[in-house]
């Protein structure tokens, strides 16, 4: 919007110089391997949970997962890795009532009702339309954490990069108690059914206990849309493909959906009738399955992603990611294009490779 570009042309005095990319891109990858691990030290079974962006349902499949020894230096690396992030967890957000804001769906020009009892963080203004308060914080801080660690993943020094230095051009968030509307995210905020909810109770413990990782993944689409990369429905080429967006918001939320990482389990997801090679999911429409079926793919999303930016994979990282993301919001360039220009393979020789890139890739 006219008002986004204007705020972040204001606000971009305020960034900061850049550090130490290498560095950086090299933790990044660290944590990547950490987190996949420990979260199948975590998790005994691999629920496959039915989501989209305009549709949410829950399932959980009866596949056994194995389970990884954890080591006492990956222990220690995990936390040594931490402190480097300077990521003192879900604590300490202030925030202030206030009123008077509508909660707007941008993308389609559609109001959604709210209390008019609205948390605003430094980054977020959290609406509801009957939660408690203290739900209302809990999503605020799960949201500013989730910020935080995505501009970092990113080489992201300031919020002001985004164009967000005040109440206008603040990240719009809904906590939705009593579910009336689909869970998505949109330019410039998401809406997801919140942990009071009906839906939320019935959610098994293992999704329960991978909240917070919806709440990054929601984000990571947000700060996409924040570099410039909006919806475009005249010109859907030069969006990223459905399976690079979801892919890339598994990888950086270390995947509401358990991650795929043996290959094992490669091999058993391909097995399952309708799963046919992610790369060709350029839409939801190129789906081969019922649309609540759509969870089924995300972990191989997060595959899709995670080899193209892990050294062990092709090699690239999250600045090219970057980079690219940069390329499209210049709104003259089709992903196919930009994604050969960064990441140095061609989109169709990506898919055609594609499962004999991951058996190797995949111990």
């Amino acid at each position: 919007s006219k008002a986004r570009e204007k705020s972040l042309t204001h606000c971009q005095k305020f960034s900061s110089p850049e550090n130490d990319r290498d560095i950086q891109e090299r933790i990044f990858s660290m944590v990547m391997k950490i987190e996949t691990h420990m979260s199948r030290n975590r998790d005994s079974s691999n629920p496959f949970t039915i989501r989209h962006n305009l549709r949410h349902q829950n399932f959980a499949n009866d596949m056994k997962r194995s389970t990884l020894s954890r080591k006492i230096s990956l222990l220690f690396l995990g936390a040594l890795l931490m402190t480097c992030a300077n990521d003192s967890g879900i604590m300490n957000v202030s925030g202030e009532w206030v009123s008077g804001i509508p909660f707007i769906l941008n993308h389609v020009d559609l109001e959604i009702p709210h209390d008019d009892r609205i948390y605003e963080t430094t980054n977020f203004l959290v609406f509801s339309d009957a939660s408690s308060d203290d739900i209302k914080i809990d999503f605020a801080e799960k949201a500013e954490k989730a910020l935080r660690e995505v501009m970092y993943a990113f080489d992201i020094k300031n919020p002001a990069e985004l164009g967000i230095c005040d109440q206008s051009s603040k990240i719009t968030i809904y906590t939705e108690k009593i579910p009336r509307h689909s869970q998505l995210s949109f330019p410039y905020g998401f809406l997801l059914h919140g942990k009071d909810s009906e839906i939320y109770y019935h959610w098994p413990p293992e999704l329960k206990a991978r909240f917070y990782k919806e709440v990054k993944h929601e984000t990571v689409h947000v700060v996409q849309f924040l570099l410039g990369v909006l919806p475009n429905p005249e010109h859907r080429e030069r969006e990223p493909d459905r399976w690079f967006n979801e892919g890339l918001a598994e990888t950086l939320s270390g995947g509401f959906f358990i991650p795929i990482t043996t290959k094992a389990e490669f091999e058993e997801w391909k097995r399952i009738q309708g799963h046919v090679n992610p790369i060709s999911i350029h839409r939801w429409s190129d789906l081969p399955i019922p649309a609540s079926r759509v969870g089924e793919y995300y972990p191989m999303f997060g595959v899709a992603v995670r080899y193209l930016i892990d050294p062990d994979g092709l090699g690239t990282s999250l600045a090219d990611v970057k980079e690219m993301l940069i390329t499209l919001s210049g709104n003259d360039t089709d992903f196919v294009t930009a994604f050969e220009k960064h990441f140095g393979i061609g989109l169709e020789d990506y898919e055609k490779t594609f499962f004999d890139r991951v058996d190797a890739y995949l111990k």
